[in-house]
This record gives C-alpha cells, sequence and structure tokens, in this order.
C-alpha cells in the first residue's frame, strides 16, 4: 500500500512561499495519526502553479490517477486542492474510488461524503465569486486611472504618492522609438519592414530579445498610447485560456488617465493607412489541423518556431521562421531544416510504444471485465435451469406413480385419468425443451474466444492510430514532449515532459536505451 500525498498552489506569484511545505506536513502528521495508514510509503506529487478549476494541466494528479493501484490511498491538505470544480473534481474522485478502489482523504476536513461534496461545492463557489470580486477590482482601478496590468513599452509605473493607486509615466527613450514606429507606419512602412529596421539597428525590444511582426502590428493597435487605460476587452476562462474578445461595449475605459504617447492625429493616420491597405479574405468554414510536429519544433539559435514547408523538390521540411516574424536572417544558415520524415523516423517508435503499452493495458481490463459478465452471466443460466431441473424429476415420479394406478382404476374414470397423465407428460417434455435451449445458448458463451476476438479489436486499433489525423497524435506527443531545439547542423536535443514516457533521459533507461539502440545514434539525438 502507498500514500500519495498531493500539493498543489494556484499562481506563480506563489513560487518560494511556504504553501507546500506546509501542506507537507500536516499530511504527514494526519498519516501518523490514521492506524490505516501509519507506517505505509508516502509519495509525495506537487502540482506547482496550477489553477484548481480544471485538471487539465495537472501533471503531478494525472499521474497519481495513472500509478495508484487497489488498496492505495491519496491525502490532500483540503479538498480545494483537489480542485474548484465541482463536476470534474467528482469525476476524478469516482475514477478513484470506484472504478480504482483507491481512497481519498481530506488531512483538515470531515471525510464522509456529504461532507466532501458540500465542501467541494463551498470551493468552486469561492473560485466564482473571487473572480468576480477582482474584475470589479480592475474596472475600478482603470475608472481611476490607475494600473491593473502590465505595463506596454514606452511606459513604467509609478505611485505618486505611498498611499495612491500606481499610473503609467512614460519613459522618454523608449517613447521616441514608439514614436518613430507610428510615423513609419503612417508612411507606408510594412510591419516587416518596421521590424527589419529595428533589429538591424540593435534597437532593443520589450525584454531586450528583437523585434517581431506580432510586437509592431500590437503596438500599433494599443490604444493606451493615446493616454486611455482599458480593461475587459478580452474573455478568458481559467484551464481553457483566451476566448475571445468582448463587444467595445463591455469594456471599462477611462480617457485622459495618464499622458499620451501619441497624438491623435498621428493615430488617426495610422488608421487611415491600415484601412486602405487591409486585405479582405474570403471567410471559410473549414478547420485547419496543424501539422503533426507544428510548436514542438524549435531553432537552437534564435528560439523561433521551425515552420513545415515543402521544398521545389517536393519533399517536406520544417525550416526557421525567424526571417518571417523579425525582418532579418539570425540564423547561420539559410534555414534551419530538417525533414519530416527524419523527424517521424526519430520519434514516432517511442510514440507507438506508449500506445501499444495503453492498449494492452485496455485490453487486459476489458478481457477481466468481460470474464466477469460471462461468469455471472453462466451463474444467472444455472439458477435459472436448476428449479427447472427439480420440477422434471418431480413431474418425472407423478407420472411413474400415475402409470402404476392405471391398473386399478375403474373403467369409467380411465379417460379422466388419462388425459391427465398425458398433460403432466406434455409440462415435462416443455420444462425439458426449455432446459435444452438453455444449455444451448449459455454453451455459446465462451470466455476464451471472447478474450481472443477482444485481442483481435485490439490489434485494428493499434492499426488504426498508426493511421490516425495529426490531431489526435498531437495530443500524445504533448504528453511526452516539451519541445525539440534543432541547429543547422540537425543536431537536435529533446526536452521531455516532466512526468512523460521520455523522462530521466539516460542510457541505463531501458525505454532510452532500446530508443537510442533502435536509432544508432548518440544521447543528443545526433543524427537528425
Amino acid at each position: 500500500m502507498r500514500i500519495f500525498a498531493y500539493l498543489r498552489f494556484s499562481s506563480v506569484e506563489q513560487i518560494g512561499n511556504t504553501s507546500l511545505d506546509t501542506q507537507r506536513e500536516v499530511i504527514r502528521a494526519f498519516v501518523g495519526r490514521m492506524p490505516e495508514l501509519r507506517g505505509h510509503e508516502i509519495v509525495e506529487r506537487a502540482d506547482e502553479a496550477r489553477t484548481g478549476t480544471t485538471f487539465s494541466g495537472r501533471h503531478a494528479f494525472a499521474s497519481i490517477v495513472k500509478d495508484a493501484r487497489d488498496g492505495d490511498a491519496v491525502v490532500v491538505f483540503k479538498y480545494d486542492r483537489l480542485g474548484r470544480s465541482l463536476l470534474e473534481s467528482l469525476q476524478q474522485l469516482d475514477r478513484l474510488e470506484h472504478e480504482k478502489h483507491v481512497r481519498v482523504y481530506s488531512a483538515t476536513e470531515p471525510n464522509d461524503e456529504v461532507a466532501r461534496n458540500l465542501l467541494l461545492t463551498m470551493a468552486q463557489e469561492y473560485s466564482r465569486q473571487l473572480s468576480t470580486r477582482v474584475t470589479l477590482a480592475s474596472q475600478n482601478i482603470v475608472r481611476a486611472g490607475g494600473v491593473c496590468n502590465h505595463w506596454p513599452y514606452g511606459y513604467t509605473a509609478k505611485r505618486p504618492d505611498p498611499r495612491s493607486r500606481a499610473k503609467l509615466v512614460v519613459v522618454p527613450e523608449e517613447a521616441a522609438i514608439v514614436q518613430r514606429i507610428f510615423k513609419l507606419r503612417s508612411d507606408g512602412t510594412s510591419f516587416r519592414q518596421i521590424a527589419r529596421t529595428l533589429n538591424r539597428e540593435k534597437v532593443p525590444a520589450s525584454g531586450g530579445g528583437l523585434w517581431s511582426v506580432a510586437a509592431i502590428h500590437n503596438m500599433l493597435n494599443n490604444e493606451i498610447y493615446l493616454g486611455r487605460m482599458i480593461t475587459g476587452q478580452r474573455r478568458f476562462k481559467k484551464g481553457k485560456g483566451f476566448l475571445g474578445f468582448r463587444p467595445r461595449s463591455e469594456w471599462t475605459v477611462c480617457d485622459n488617465a495618464h499622458e499620451a504617447i501619441i497624438p491623435s492625429e498621428l493615430w488617426a493616420a495610422v488608421r487611415t493607412h491600415d484601412s486602405k491597405t487591409r486585405h479582405s479574405h474570403r471567410v471559410t468554414h473549414t478547420r485547419r489541423h496543424p501539422h503533426l510536429w507544428t510548436g514542438f519544433l524549435h531553432c537552437a539559435h534564435c528560439g523561433s518556431p521551425l515552420m513545415r514547408q515543402v521544398s521545389k523538390k517536393t519533399f517536406a521540411y520544417y525550416g526557421c521562421d525567424g526571417e518571417r516574424r523579425h525582418g532579418i536572417k539570425e540564423c547561420p544558415s539559410s534555414r534551419c531544416l530538417v525533414r519530416t520524415d527524419e523527424v517521424d523516423s526519430a520519434v514516432w517508435p517511442l510514440i507507438m510504444q506508449q500506445l501499444s503499452v495503453e492498449l494492452q493495458d485496455w485490453a487486459k481490463k476489458l478481457v477481466t471485465a468481460a470474464r466477469c459478465h460471462v461468469e455471472k452471466a453462466l451463474s444467472q443460466a444455472g439458477d435459472a435451469i436448476a428449479p427447472l431441473k427439480s420440477s422434471v424429476q418431480k413431474l418425472d415420479k407423478e407420472i411413474e406413480a400415475a402409470e402404476k394406478r392405471l391398473l386399478f382404476i375403474p373403467e369409467d374414470s380411465l379417460q379422466t385419468c388419462l388425459k391427465e397423465l398425458a398433460k403432466k407428460k406434455a409440462d415435462r417434455d416443455f420444462i425439458k425443451a426449455k432446459i435444452a435451449a438453455a444449455e444451448s445458448s449459455t454453451g455459446k458463451v465462451n470466455p476464451a474466444e471472447l478474450e481472443a476476438q477482444l485481442q483481435g479489436e485490439v490489434k485494428k486499433l493499434f492499426v488504426a492510430f498508426n493511421k490516425a489525423e495529426a490531431s489526435v497524435l498531437r495530443e500524445r506527443l504533448a504528453q511526452h514532449i516539451e519541445r525539440i531545439d534543432i541547429a543547422s547542423d540537425r543536431s537536435a536535443v529533446l526536452y521531455p515532459k516532466p512526468d512523460g514516457l521520455l523522462a530521466g533521459l539516460s542510457e541505463a533507461n531501458p525505454v532510452w536505451g532500446a530508443f537510442i539502440a533502435g536509432m544508432g545514434v548518440e544521447p543528443t539525438l545526433k543524427g537528425f
């Protein structure tokens, strides 16, 4: 038996505090007080800076659900550490307690089912109220001209006095660059040309990196540079991220909140130019599916993602997207290129191996469940047949006795007795036919044949996964791979997920060793 101690805190700002230490100490003290838990191994799993409103992205908890076995236990500091979504929390509890027979405890709260459901409901309501309070506070701060979000390039935040809210203050050196960007755009310069000019002149962008087309576009559409503070433009949901923009009527806007960097005339000139150069695109309802490795491969030199392209020689490859994003060739070669078939041959065997393991586990569980159902059906059939056989035996005795009495029955009563005897024989033959039919039907249910049939279905599923769409396979990749950095000489470094199949890469790891042997390459993945 193992005790899984699950720890969690919500935001990045809490990193380094004593939250995990407190949870850890309370859980260990609780285990020491419980006779059924005391003395067993404690396995700690922690999700740091992960929201409780969804279970998506909580790899530590997912590993507990995967590794826990019958008889194990999970202990949390409070039920709100488990989750702040009532529906999802109950689904996970059902999966642990009823499917895997793993008991879940709270170290500081009652552990009966009614109290637990009430506490989970309260945790969800607290999260909802907190979100509402944060939204209202942000709106009030903006109405007063204060700063409630990160400030853009060209500004910094300062407090006029210690008791007042911080307000935006112009940074003269950065403000001059902002004005130059707006002037270039109003004169007809494209986003890429502006980024190229600034990067060639080595003008530092926000954070000290390179200027990108996206950064230039966002700056030219940011109304903060007009002296206007806005909040409530975007709609988010925890665990799902950005959901879209709200209509402008729902925004909270404060004009003249701080000193403007861009005059209204220059802003209008940029808007006029954008309206003339804006392309009209036909709306299509066809959803684009990303290619298999899009988002995983990055350039080792500039950090830009590698985008799939097709060569004139008709083979597909992933090339560095840095020039399109930043306007300059930052990489030593014109493109960091790796062919798609080379990437597939290197990493695909790992993914298929993981699928094979999961499918085999699924098959074993399904076969076990099927065997239980078949044995139950056979048992029920036997229970139903037993009374029928007893009835046949009883009728046989009655028929035998009736036939003996025929010799002594008066002639005037003989016909009546013969009719009764014929009826008993008919009833006996009918029951025998029912028994034969029942035995024949139950005989067709064979657990061994059913297991072979299920194994055949698993093989079909394995082939189907091999031909699956990129979107399905990308979900599998995301469980195991963080990113792969590829250099211009086609050498690559793979960064695995902490709890994925590739975690702890070393030659001693049997999975990694098999991977190396199969590829004939060094552990740094030289040879792409």
